[in-house]
């Protein structure tokens, strides 16, 4: 496994599997190893204030003979974890039905030192930062449902870091709106979450080298990155460790005690096992006025519009602000949406078609069919119900545009959604077919059919995106 396997393999929630440190040869050049790890945590104390609970998750290099760690101390984490701060935190606790709702978890130290705070890494899947969890639960005890619906697949990506100190705090921001589908007023229950990912593993390198064959430990150590080298004058071998990491069963995070049942049974196959940062929050969300509604919109439109696809990593606050005025159920930001998408719609953010499938609305249906970009027809695999009706003879009418992925993403949405087929000759999706010729085939087939069943039509069930 190569160093950036390892870190994509880490940013995952920690599989409970043990296997004995081996090594073979696969090639002259190539030795493989599998490292034993074990996961220990570090309860933090809570400051006054602050509704956190959190703890630090240290993952060492274990002898896969005795169990014990190769590195007991906490040098890996760079800091003494008693000055670690951390806190999920709200600027308000009343809100506006339609609002962005923005949750920051603020990360600082109380004294000399540099944490490396762990960003990304569990992104493919949906889009959204998936190391984070964030869930409604309305006073009269109904869950507010996931926007993407159940949640059972988790996808990796590029992990990173970023420095902290006592000079240097950091903050993600979020938007609730991404992980709940937030439809009427009321008083909430907001339960936060964050699992530890980090990708350091505690005495690395004394496993690779413990994990060398006899032979060859009497004459190499293996650098930090992974190549062999000679133990007199460190003349480079060629050859290099190909580690696979194993984590060993262990102890689940503490702050899992501190999650009422009904809670995590909600919180379903998120890795609660791994929290490292948990808070109950709670909010009211009120059905605003006219005038109230009116001032919202210009409030966070002038706050946002100057740059709609700012980076930010990790995200800041307008960049959370834009996500939340995406994926809000509401329309009041519609308007808001399209402008970012008139005048380049093919360079346009995703997410700004996506979160118009999810609502589902007239007005944002209509806004949404109107666009001829390869996103906007994806994003319609979130469309239910009526909007899909109304999305299938505009799809049937792109089966001959000019731009393959238009006709590619068109014909599998159709056949998606009704479970018909006209002319194909292969399976899934294809990113160039239908070609242009035989689009335009399809297109009378299509016609002809949704002519005869529309009217009963209703779209067969599927898993959401």
């Amino acid at each position: 496994m190569t160093r950036a396997a390892i870190l994509s393999h880490l940013s995952l929630p920690l599989l409970v599997l043990s296997v004995p440190v081996t090594a073979r040869a696969r090639t002259k050049r190539e030795i493989e190893a599998k490292v034993e790890t074990r996961a220990d945590w570090i309860a933090l104390t809570r400051v006054s204030g602050n509704p956190t609970h959190s703890a630090v998750r240290v993952v060492r290099a274990v002898d896969p003979r005795t169990k014990k760690p190769f590195d007991a101390s906490l040098k890996i984490l760079g800091v003494d974890p008693g000055l670690l701060r951390r806190a999920f935190r709200l600027e308000k606790s009343r809100f506006l039905l339609g609002e962005p709702l923005l949750v920051r978890l603020e990360i600082s130290l109380a004294g000399h030192g540099k944490w490396r705070e762990p960003i990304g890494g569990n992104y493919r899947a949906r889009g959204r930062d998936d190391n984070f969890l964030f869930l409604l639960r309305h006073e009269d005890g109904t869950w507010v449902e996931d926007p993407y619906g159940p949640v059972s697949l988790y996808m990796g990506g590029i992990s990173s870091s970023y420095d902290v100190t006592d000079r240097n705090p950091v903050s993600y921001w979020l938007s609730v709106q991404r992980w709940a589908a937030v439809e009427r007023p009321g008083k909430y229950d907001l339960y936060c979450f964050h699992v530890a990912h980090g990708y350091g593993i505690a005495g690395y390198r004394r496993a690779l080298n413990a994990a060398l064959p006899p032979a060859l430990r009497r004459r190499y150590v293996v650098t930090r990155d992974g190549e062999l080298v000679g133990r007199a004058g460190r003349k480079r071998s060629g050859m290099r460790m190909v580690p696979t990491i194993n984590p060993a069963p262990g102890p689940a995070s503490p702050i899992l005690k501190r999650i009422p049942a009904p809670v995590a049974k909600r919180a379903g196959s998120f890795s609660l096992a791994q929290v490292a940062d948990y808070a109950h929050l709670r909010i009211e969300i009120t059905r605003p006025s006219a005038a109230d509604r009116k001032a919202m919109v210009q409030r966070w439109t002038g706050l946002v519009r100057t740059s709609p696809r700012a980076p930010s990593w990790p995200s800041n606050r307008l960049a959370a602000a834009r996500e939340a005025i995406r994926f809000a159920r509401q329309d009041d930001f519609v308007d808001l949406i399209e402008s970012w998408n008139v005048s380049k719609p093919t360079h346009a953010n995703p997410d700004n078609f996506t979160g118009l499938a999810m609502r589902s609305s007239p007005r944002a249906v209509k806004i949404l069919l109107n666009y001829r970009v390869p996103a906007a027809i994806s994003a319609m695999a979130h469309l239910r119900g009526a909007a899909i009706a109304r999305a299938i003879p505009v799809l049937i009418d792109r089966l001959s545009d000019g731009d393959h992925q238009v006709r590619a993403l068109s014909e599998f949405q159709l056949t998606r959604w009704t479970g018909k087929q006209f002319l194909r000759d292969w399976n899934g999706y294809h990113w160039k077919r239908p070609s242009l010729q035989k689009g335009r085939r399809m297109q009378p087939l299509w016609r002809a059919w949704w002519k005869k069943n529309r009217g009963g039509f209703k779209p067969r069930a599927s898993r959401r995106p």
